[in-house]
């Protein structure tokens, strides 16, 4: 889609730009001049548009939060419309995600460390905690779960940063992250079990290996949606 391409505004040609370098060599592997050769903006334009290459990473970040969670509803259509049970199954497909490979892990861990980044993640958060928590904590209002969310996100960033092996594997991570999570909430511990067994039956390796490799296709398709184009 050159022709289509070159219809797309600076900062989206930049942004899909630096979406694939950042996949395929890593957020800190990638230079602005190398974002500018591949998108065939100017690294001077680049950096006026953009100002830092964190504030591209900070574009595409929406993007992936959207992904997760229609992967979310995909999967879980017809077989339950539990809130609890589709935040547990968004997070822990995260997780996964980022054991993909260290690219990826580079990258949500980058987005979880950015100011600009992480406040955008603790507000996205907040909104959803509150969606699922909201009637267990009438009393609680946005700046509440504003605040857990640093606590939830402190929770998820650490998770991402530790690689899994065979002594700490993904399952066992999800059931950690799964329990900590719940915790927070005083969700009690038969709640929180039947939440890790529903989830783990999911093949999450595939869901994963899956939603990464349409990843970008996906960065390209929305954004030729929100400049009025079809990526056919």
């Amino acid at each position: 889609m050159p022709t289509v391409r070159a219809t797309l505004s600076v900062r989206d040609r930049v942004v899909l730009a630096a979406a694939e370098l950042f996949m395929k060599q890593g957020f800190s592997n990638t230079s602005v001049k190398e974002i500018s050769i591949e998108s065939g903006v100017s690294e001077n334009s680049i950096y006026y548009e953009m100002k830092t290459k964190e504030a591209i990473i900070a574009e595409l970040i929406g993007y992936v939060i959207e992904r997760q969670r229609e992967i979310a509803v995909e999967k879980l259509k017809g077989i339950t419309d539990d809130k609890l049970f589709m935040y547990c199954f968004e997070k822990v497909l995260q997780l996964y995600i980022a054991e993909i490979n260290e690219n990826i892990r580079e990258l949500y861990t980058t987005v979880y460390s950015i100011p600009k980044t992480w406040d955008y993640i603790k507000e996205v958060n907040a909104e959803a905690l509150k969606r699922v928590f909201g009637d267990r904590f009438p009393e609680l209002d946005f700046k509440d779960f504003y605040e857990l969310e640093i606590a939830t996100g402190g929770i998820m960033r650490g998770y991402l940063t530790v690689p899994c092996n065979m002594y700490f594997t993904k399952k066992q991570k999800a059931k950690r992250y799964i329990e900590t999570t719940l915790r927070i909430f005083n969700i009690d511990e038969e709640t929180i079990n039947s939440v890790f067994k529903f989830i783990i039956q999911f093949d999450f390796s595939k869901i994963a290996n899956d939603t990464v490799n349409d990843l970008y296709n996906y960065f390209e398709r929305r954004i030729y949606e929100k400049n009025g184009h079809r990526n056919d």
